[in-house]
């Protein structure tokens, strides 16, 4: 598999790690299938408090990319940074079930 930088924005402006906005959000990460079997990818976005509780969580549905195919996975979600959220991870799974990761998180903070 390869993978391009998980990219994120809010209301179409995009976030750097330390410029979080209210607003909202859509992650995304393309994903080519280097293999010849289908695969299962799902991002998630998952916001959290300063003391890490989680607060919020949105998920792509499942993407089905094909042998040799190459897909954009995107997820949506609203966020309300300030005195409750002030980080965001972005990962990218095989799905919620197996929570098997195809990539790296990415963190990005107030």
């Amino acid at each position: 598999l390869a993978f391009s930088d998980y990219t994120l924005s809010i209301d179409g402006n995009a976030v750097t790690d330390t410029a979080l906005v209210n607003g909202e959000a859509t992650a995304k990460v393309t994903v080519k299938n280097n293999e010849t079997t289908d695969i299962g990818a799902q991002l998630i976005v998952a916001s959290y408090a300063s003391d890490n509780s989680l607060i919020d969580v949105q998920v792509s549905d499942i993407a089905t990319i094909a042998g040799s195919e190459t897909t954009v996975v995107y997820s949506t979600a609203s966020l309300m940074v300030g005195d409750d959220a002030t980080k965001v991870k972005v990962f990218l799974w095989d799905s919620l079930d197996e929570m098997t990761p195809l990539k790296d998180m990415k963190e990005y903070i107030k």
